[in-house]
Protein backbone atom coordinates (compact mmCIF):
# COMPACT_ATOMS: atom_id res chain seq x y z
CA UNK A 1 0.00 0.00 0.00
CA UNK A 2 3.19 2.06 0.59
CA UNK A 3 4.51 1.57 -2.66
CA UNK A 4 1.22 2.39 -4.42
CA UNK A 5 1.30 5.74 -3.04
CA UNK A 6 4.59 6.79 -3.46
CA UNK A 7 3.92 5.50 -7.16
CA UNK A 8 0.97 7.68 -7.03
CA UNK A 9 2.57 10.80 -5.73
CA UNK A 10 5.39 10.40 -7.94
CA UNK A 11 3.08 10.49 -11.11
CA UNK A 12 1.07 13.38 -9.73
CA UNK A 13 4.26 15.15 -8.95
CA UNK A 14 5.17 14.37 -12.50
CA UNK A 15 2.05 15.60 -14.01
CA UNK A 16 2.29 18.65 -11.90
CA UNK A 17 5.87 19.48 -13.18
CA UNK A 18 5.13 18.69 -16.82
CA UNK A 19 1.58 20.26 -16.93
CA UNK A 20 3.74 23.65 -16.57
CA UNK A 21 3.85 23.66 -20.35
CA UNK A 22 5.80 25.87 -22.34
CA UNK A 23 6.67 28.09 -19.01
CA UNK A 24 10.66 27.92 -18.17
CA UNK A 25 11.51 28.74 -14.90
CA UNK A 26 13.86 26.73 -11.79
CA UNK A 27 11.70 23.76 -10.54
CA UNK A 28 12.96 22.67 -7.06
CA UNK A 29 12.05 19.06 -5.39
CA UNK A 30 12.58 18.29 -1.89
CA UNK A 31 10.90 15.91 0.44
CA UNK A 32 9.69 17.20 3.84
CA UNK A 33 9.89 15.17 7.37
CA UNK A 34 7.05 12.81 6.35
CA UNK A 35 9.04 11.54 3.10
CA UNK A 36 6.30 13.02 0.95
CA UNK A 37 8.34 14.58 -2.14
CA UNK A 38 7.17 18.13 -3.01
CA UNK A 39 7.66 20.03 -6.59
CA UNK A 40 7.75 24.25 -6.26
CA UNK A 41 9.60 26.85 -8.00
CA UNK A 42 11.53 27.92 -5.05
CA UNK A 43 13.22 25.36 -2.95
CA UNK A 44 11.86 24.69 0.76
CA UNK A 45 13.20 26.94 3.59
CA UNK A 46 15.95 24.61 5.32
CA UNK A 47 15.57 21.23 3.05
CA UNK A 48 17.96 20.06 0.82
CA UNK A 49 16.30 20.36 -2.57
CA UNK A 50 17.34 18.77 -6.08
CA UNK A 51 17.37 21.18 -8.53
CA UNK A 52 15.43 20.12 -11.81
CA UNK A 53 15.98 20.53 -15.12
CA UNK A 54 12.92 23.06 -16.50
CA UNK A 55 13.40 22.67 -20.40
CA UNK A 56 10.05 23.79 -22.13
CA UNK A 57 7.88 20.62 -23.23
CA UNK A 58 7.41 20.43 -26.52
CA UNK A 59 5.29 18.24 -28.88
CA UNK A 60 3.96 14.90 -27.95
CA UNK A 61 6.36 12.47 -30.30
CA UNK A 62 4.51 9.93 -31.88
CA UNK A 63 6.26 6.89 -30.01
CA UNK A 64 5.17 8.50 -26.70
CA UNK A 65 0.74 7.61 -28.12
CA UNK A 66 -0.94 4.69 -28.63
CA UNK A 67 -1.50 4.53 -31.81
CA UNK A 68 -3.37 1.23 -32.72
CA UNK A 69 -6.81 2.36 -32.35
CA UNK A 70 -8.38 -1.07 -31.45
CA UNK A 71 -6.16 -1.87 -28.10
CA UNK A 72 -9.34 -3.06 -25.61
CA UNK A 73 -8.94 -2.16 -21.61
CA UNK A 74 -6.98 -4.84 -21.33
CA UNK A 75 -4.05 -3.69 -23.63
CA UNK A 76 -4.47 -0.03 -22.19
CA UNK A 77 -4.31 -1.30 -18.57
CA UNK A 78 -1.20 -2.95 -19.29
CA UNK A 79 0.48 -0.41 -20.94
CA UNK A 80 -0.21 1.57 -17.93
CA UNK A 81 0.96 -0.88 -15.80
CA UNK A 82 4.08 -0.70 -17.72
CA UNK A 83 4.94 3.02 -17.65
CA UNK A 84 3.71 2.91 -14.00
CA UNK A 85 6.70 0.76 -13.52
CA UNK A 86 9.30 2.46 -15.61
CA UNK A 87 9.01 5.58 -13.78
CA UNK A 88 8.95 3.68 -10.40
CA UNK A 89 12.27 1.88 -11.39
CA UNK A 90 13.28 5.77 -12.57
CA UNK A 91 12.86 7.43 -9.54
CA UNK A 92 14.14 4.20 -7.86
CA UNK A 93 17.46 4.46 -9.65
CA UNK A 94 17.69 8.33 -8.75
CA UNK A 95 16.86 7.53 -5.10
CA UNK A 96 19.20 5.86 -5.03
CA UNK A 97 21.69 7.75 -7.00
CA UNK A 98 21.24 10.58 -4.84
CA UNK A 99 21.47 8.42 -1.44
CA UNK A 100 24.99 7.28 -2.60
CA UNK A 101 25.58 11.09 -3.33
CA UNK A 102 25.03 12.26 -0.05
CA UNK A 103 26.73 9.57 1.12
CA UNK A 104 30.18 10.52 -0.90
CA UNK A 105 29.50 14.11 -0.52
CA UNK A 106 32.29 15.64 2.35
CA UNK A 107 29.89 18.29 2.50
CA UNK A 108 25.81 19.12 1.77
CA UNK A 109 24.34 22.79 1.23
CA UNK A 110 21.22 23.36 0.93
CA UNK A 111 19.47 26.94 -0.34
CA UNK A 112 19.08 29.65 2.19
CA UNK A 113 15.97 31.73 2.61
CA UNK A 114 17.52 34.62 0.31
CA UNK A 115 18.91 32.31 -2.26
CA UNK A 116 22.50 31.97 -1.14
CA UNK A 117 24.41 28.51 -0.05
CA UNK A 118 24.29 26.94 3.13
CA UNK A 119 26.65 24.20 4.51
CA UNK A 120 24.20 21.78 6.34
CA UNK A 121 25.88 20.91 9.74
CA UNK A 122 26.11 17.95 11.24
CA UNK A 123 22.99 16.88 12.86
CA UNK A 124 20.93 18.02 9.11
CA UNK A 125 23.45 16.04 6.59
CA UNK A 126 22.53 12.93 9.14
CA UNK A 127 18.52 13.86 8.66
CA UNK A 128 19.28 14.06 4.81
CA UNK A 129 20.76 11.18 4.41
CA UNK A 130 18.17 9.12 6.43
CA UNK A 131 15.41 10.64 4.70
CA UNK A 132 17.57 9.79 1.20
CA UNK A 133 17.46 5.84 2.59
CA UNK A 134 13.67 5.88 3.50
CA UNK A 135 13.19 7.04 -0.12
CA UNK A 136 15.29 4.65 -1.35
CA UNK A 137 13.16 1.78 0.96
CA UNK A 138 9.90 3.22 -0.17
CA UNK A 139 11.07 3.51 -3.52
CA UNK A 140 12.86 0.69 -4.12
CA UNK A 141 11.05 -2.27 -2.00
CA UNK A 142 13.55 -5.60 -3.05
CA UNK A 143 16.28 -3.72 -1.67
CA UNK A 144 17.60 -4.84 1.85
Amino acid sequence: MRGLRAVAMLMLGTGLVLSTGFVSAEIYRWVDDQGRVHYGDRPATGRAAERLQSTPAGPSRPADRDTSGDAGPQDAAEARARRAERVRDEECDKARKRLQAYRDASRLTTTGPEGEPRELDAEERVDVIVRAEEQVAELCPETD
